[in-house]
């Protein structure tokens, strides 16, 4: 985290949050379930865990908004949907 940047890491837009939007996005939940092996920079990305844990509540959501800050944080919504049977 750097408080006294508004630009964001390039590890972290260009790797790590957009491995997960395509994973999230293409459905590859497997993928997402072994994150620390599969995705770039995850260690960097979640050095505790339990703040990328809640995601896998959201998977098979869809992506509403998504901004930065503070050079790291990524302030992305989804939106969770139902499938009518």
């Amino acid at each position: 985290l750097n408080p006294n940047s508004e630009s964001v890491v390039p590890w972290a837009y260009d790797q790590f949050d957009t491995w997960l939007k395509e994973a999230l996005l293409d459905g590859r939940y497997e993928d997402i379930n072994h994150y620390e092996e599969k995705a770039p920079h995850a260690r960097e990305a979640h050095p505790w865990l339990e703040h990328f844990y809640p995601l896998h509540v959201a998977m098979g959501s869809k992506l509403i908004h998504h901004s930065w800050s503070l050079g790291t944080l990524s302030y992305a919504s989804y939106q969770f949907t139902t499938t009518a049977t």
